[in-house]
């Protein structure tokens, strides 16, 4: 049962929970057990729970624009929202996972579910910067002066919240992919992981991702 780490094709040539069709572009691969394979999904989704409330708060400004009624006041909107939008980059880019699947660059995860290797899980790259190519928020030019800039922030907002909740949906399938392997598997009190968790902390770790899916 290994975890590879490959180097996939562009973020944009992938979809929702695919595979890059051209597998030559695999490169340097190391393997993680079933346990840090949950770790990474989890850890994935905790990063896209935050990035959920984030663009909650992002909506809320954008509302509050709309009823703004200084142009002073919704300047400072703006800039509210400017900072959340980097702050979305952050809550990407700065994944604690072995794996970062979410921040814009190249790796992605493959599991062998079975001890053949037959059965297989493969979770692509997913981009959820807050940028073209992830989740397409376009930078505040105008401090929030026109409505149709106002309109356009909430347009883009609605569709990355959209996006965010198809990439959540994706990972919590894949979490549970794990841990039904996991619950088939006989545990053996004495076995251990290779980072040192036995299967009772593993399944453990299952139920809770299973307890817990993330539903923007």
């Amino acid at each position: 049962m290994r975890l590879t780490r490959k180097r996939a094709l562009a973020p944009e040539a992938l979809s929702l929970g695919q595979a890059p069709r051209n597998q030559k572009q695999a490169a340097s691969a190391s393997s993680l057990d079933h346990a840090q394979a949950l770790d990474t999904l989890e850890a994935t989704m905790l990063g896209i729970n935050a990035i959920e409330q984030t663009l909650s708060e992002a909506r809320e400004l954008v509302m509050e624009a709309c009823r703004a009624e200084t142009a002073g006041k919704r300047a400072l909107l703006a800039q509210r929202f400017s900072f959340l939008r980097q702050q979305i980059d952050d809550l990407a880019q700065t994944n604690t996972a072995p794996l970062r699947l979410i921040d814009g660059g190249r790796d992605m995860l493959e599991l062998a579910l079975d001890a053949g290797g037959r059965e297989r899980l493969i979770v692509a790259h997913f981009n959820l910067t807050a940028g073209r190519g992830g989740l397409g928020l376009s930078q505040v030019k105008g401090a929030f002066g026109q409505p149709p800039e106002i309109e356009r922030a909430s347009k883009e907002l609605d569709a990355a919240r959209t996006r965010l909740q198809a990439v959540s949906e994706v990972l919590r399938k894949s979490a549970m992919r794990i841990a039904d392997q996991l619950e088939r598997a006989a545990p053996t009190p004495s076995a251990q992981s290779t980072n040192g968790t036995g299967n009772a902390a593993i399944a453990k770790a299952s139920h809770r991702l299973k307890r817990k899916p993330i539903t923007p």
